[in-house]
């Protein structure tokens, strides 16, 4: 999977970020709190169809069906989770990356 995500972005996702895509849980260990805290993760590297897109090919290797509305959901709350006085996402704080400058 890593290899067709980075061939569909050219910026390389940090390597924490890269292997919780890579290990989804299984069913009743927590699929929701994954996607959300990727979605989390993705917020700083990509935009929204870019995260959607990823999500949704990491979900497919999930042990249960993850709905689209399940993605959806947890993009946009990962995008309510801003902390305005530091114009950082708060996960990213909170993760010790950096997000990219353009």
């Amino acid at each position: 999977m890593t290899e067709s995500i980075n061939q569909l972005h050219h910026r390389q996702l940090p390597d924490w970020l890269q292997s919780e895509l890579d290990h989804p849980p299984t069913a009743g260990s927590g699929i929701h709190a994954w996607l959300f805290k990727c979605a989390k993760g993705l917020k700083a590297w990509r935009n929204a169809q870019q995260a959607y897109e990823i999500l949704r090919t990491a979900a497919n290797n999930c042990t249960r069906h993850v709905p689209d509305r399940e993605i959806v959901d947890c993009l946009n709350n990962a995008h309510n989770d801003w902390r305005p006085e530091a114009g950082v996402p708060r996960s990213v704080i909170l993760m010790g990356q950096q997000a990219p400058r353009e």
